[in-house]
């Protein structure tokens, strides 16, 4: 996944937010003893994932329904 192969360096980002999801934040952080800065990653790479197999299980699904198309074919006509 090109998220996790290291060919962006590392990058500052500002994150501005309000006061709700910096305190869900701040307790995502001590819950794990890891900083924000590493709960962000874990989630934003966590989202990068599911997109990833959403992207696989639609590719899949397709396959078979176009293998499946000629018997499913045959099945409404009789």
């Amino acid at each position: 996944m090109w998220y996790q192969n290291g060919i962006i360096a590392d990058m500052s980002l500002t994150f501005r937010t309000n006061e709700q999801i910096d305190q869900i934040l701040e307790d995502l952080a001590a819950v794990e003893q890891r900083s924000k800065q590493e709960v962000l990653e874990r989630l934003v790479l966590e989202a990068g994932e599911k997109l990833d197999r959403r992207a696989r299980f639609e590719a899949a699904y397709e396959q078979v329904m176009n293998d499946l198309a000629p018997v499913l074919e045959r099945l409404k006509d009789n």
